[in-house]
């Protein structure tokens, strides 16, 4: 889906989150582990190649197709870092329980920008997970109490699972440029890297349909500027949630 220029594009934007981070980098290798496990949100909004990334790449009108829907506007993007040797994992999860929002027409486009597989830390999804009717309790990768809602379900460890045969377990090999879109209800969680030489690189940008409002929780992301909005409004503020696809002039 994405060319090479693209994926070299943000390669290199990816490698200055990780030497400069800011104020919203996140490290979630613990003391005494290997490798190291990066995490940045909202680069977007102080970096020019992540804001072209997320405006006026294909990601926009790709989002539109899955979604089945004539306009997309743009949520936030997310860099996810596992060099070689790194033990740090991905809980299972649900995307929306982290979220301050409401609605089903959200589309996470999860971009590969090195080889993927289950060895190097590649996503697993639980089939048919986002039709269960669950809104699992948020958990991050470096255990942040921030999103600890005491009020939701605990997402149980479904890799425990695996020899039952309960779950049917999907994941993909990924060759740079690739992308898996996901529904922000399904189950997913990856293991660490357990590649001596080849580190992962993915970045995950979001995008927004019809029909989705904010929905003020406890326990959810923390947007820049403290930017809040009444319960049940719609999504429409251009400097904060901006019309990706169609592009305007």
């Amino acid at each position: 889906m994405f060319d090479r220029d693209w994926v070299e594009r943000m390669t290199s934007a990816i490698e200055r989150s990780m030497q400069n981070p800011g104020r919203r980098g996140r490290e979630a290798t613990r003391p005494g582990e290997s490798g190291r496990f990066h995490m940045n949100v909202f680069m977007w909004r102080w970096d020019s190649d992540f804001r072209a990334f997320a405006l006026e790449s294909p990601a926009g009108e790709l989002a539109a197709q899955v979604l089945g829907q004539t306009q997309t506007r743009f949520f936030y993007d997310q860099i996810f870092a596992k060099e070689p040797e790194t033990q740090a994992v991905t809980h299972w999860h649900q995307d929306l329980p982290y979220w301050p929002l409401r609605g089903e027409q959200i589309a996470t486009i999860w971009l590969a920008l090195t080889p993927v597989n289950l060895n190097t830390s590649g996503v697993e999804y639980i089939a048919g997970s986002h039709r269960w009717g669950k809104f699992y309790r948020a958990t991050t990768p470096d255990l942040d109490p921030h999103f600890t809602n005491m009020q939701l379900e605990v997402c149980p460890d479904f890799g425990a699972q695996r020899a039952t045969g309960e779950q049917r377990f999907i994941s993909f090999e990924m060759e740079p440029g690739d992308v898996t879109v996901h529904h922000p209800l399904i189950v997913h969680a990856s293991g660490g890297n357990l590649s001596s030489t080849q580190r992962r690189l993915a970045l995950s940008t979001r995008y927004l349909g019809e029909g989705v409002v904010w929905d003020e929780r406890p326990a959810t992301l923390v947007f820049p500027n403290q930017f809040r909005l009444p319960s049940g409004a719609p999504l429409i503020d251009e400097s904060v949630f901006p019309i990706a696809w169609p592009r305007s002039n």
